[in-house]
């Protein structure tokens, strides 16, 4: 338990080191017959998100509890959208302090709240739904997606986790 906040789940890491051995996987063969003909995947635009000058690609976005629309683009502050996509926001400030964000690279919805992972330091932090950041929570490593199966018993992470047994 982290200041209030307890952290479980899977973490998926991609383990950095230079003299682990590399195991062979099994080749996965996708068959060029498709396998359901009556499948299609449709496209419906839902909102345009607008209002604000963005120059970084788009890394993540998410639909908070109250229909807003997050996202996270490369070299800017996590940006919130109302419902029909004008702009509200941009959450904190740029810094490494409580309620700043170096590079906040995906988000993941906890009931009323938004979860920011920072991808350029290793913490989560909560954001309550009126924008201020409630709490922030140490994470093992830099992770950089997440989602919640089920929260907060079941939250999926990608990252790279650095141990002892892993460095180099």
């Amino acid at each position: 338990m982290l200041g209030g906040f307890a952290v479980r789940g899977l973490v998926l890491a991609a383990l950095a080191s230079s003299h682990s051995a590399v195991q062979a996987q099994e080749a996965v063969v996708i068959p060029d017959q498709v396998s359901c003909p009556a499948c299609t995947i449709e496209f419906e635009e839902v909102a345009v998100l607008g209002g604000m000058d963005v120059s970084g690609r788009p890394l993540d976005v998410i639909e908070d509890a109250e229909g807003r629309y997050w996202a996270a683009f490369v070299g800017d502050l996590p940006v919130v959208f109302d419902p029909a996509g004008e702009f509200v926001g941009r959450v904190g400030r740029t810094g490494q302090g409580p309620g700043e964000f170096i590079r906040a690279a995906a988000f993941f919805r906890s009931g009323d709240s938004v979860v920011v992972l920072d991808a350029g330091q290793p913490r989560a932090s909560v954001v309550a739904p009126d924008l201020t950041v409630a709490r922030t929570v140490r994470l093992p490593g830099f992770l950089s997606g997440g989602r919640a199966v089920r929260w907060p018993s079941e939250v999926v992470m990608t990252g790279v986790v650095a141990t002892s047994q892993h460095l180099g």
